[in-house]
């Protein structure tokens, strides 16, 4: 239980206690410590959090796993664990090539992420830049309250803005990509785009529930950008394709 919260055993010290009302001794044992990664703990920051997780697991209330790493890792409430629990059940369900021990171990080693992860499922999935968040007054752990919504229009503008021109980037680097490379990046670009659109519309409203492009749109969108990519054929039979060197690639990005 203990190694799978990240730590390592390297001595035990049995006590030996006798209760005054009973005949039958008790024995404490007292074990040392260390992160199994040879990272230091802040024992006062994690203290309240490591006695509920290890309580939570000695009790049965939650399972003993990898995912408990995190708790010292990440600084994750036991509560909060089960939320990436769940994300990996459902991921091993939907047959994703990837054991369980492989998700706790790359979380462990991406705490950030993880953390990112718990924190996303609390604050419904927005991600803005925190300096622009800073421009704008608005609070990080405050980001979804009613009061922001129109400041947080504005946010999104400026980031599909923002996109949009490494969209452009993008379709002008298809070139250097295998023909169906490029239409699979071609597939994608033009329905994220799309989704922006719809972003564009909802403004402040963006929020009130998921926005995504329902499946005949999406057949559309998808096809625009097949089609478009379809003219560059008669240039790919002329010039066959071969990989382009990365400092080409790292060119497109600079368009405005």
């Amino acid at each position: 239980m203990l190694e799978n919260m990240g730590l390592k055993v390297i001595d035990e010290i049995p006590h030996r206690v006798e209760p005054g009302d009973s005949d039958r001794p008790v024995w404490i044992h007292d074990f040392g410590l260390v992160m199994r990664s040879g990272a230091a703990v802040k024992i006062e920051a994690v203290k309240a959090l490591f006695e509920e997780a290890f309580s939570r697991v000695w009790s049965g209330e939650t399972e003993n796993d990898g995912f408990s790493k995190l708790v010292l890792g990440a600084g994750l409430a036991s509560r909060e664990i089960v939320i990436l629990r769940a994300y990996c059940k459902y991921l091993l369900q939907a047959s994703i090539p990837f054991s369980q021990a492989y998700m706790e171990e790359t979380l462990a080693r991406n705490t950030g992420i993880a953390r990112d992860i718990v924190e996303d499922a609390s604050m419904g999935r927005i991600y803005l830049p925190s300096v622009w968040l800073a421009e704008a007054n608005i609070v990080p752990e405050e980001i979804a309250a009613p009061e922001n919504r129109e400041k947080l229009a504005m946010l999104t503008l400026r980031l599909l803005r923002e996109a949009e021109r490494y969209y452009r980037s993008g379709d002008e680097g298809l070139w250097h990509l295998s023909f169906r490379s490029a239409c699979a990046v071609a597939a994608a670009r033009n329905v994220y785009s799309e989704i922006g659109a719809l972003l564009q519309q909802k403004g402040a409203r963006a929020w009130d529930e998921r926005t995504y492009v329902t499946g005949a749109r999406k057949i559309r969108v998808v096809l625009r950008g097949i089609l478009a990519l379809l003219r560059s054929v008669p240039a790919r039979l002329f010039k066959p394709w071969s990989p382009a060197p990365l400092r080409v690639i790292w060119k497109a990005s600079h368009i405005q």
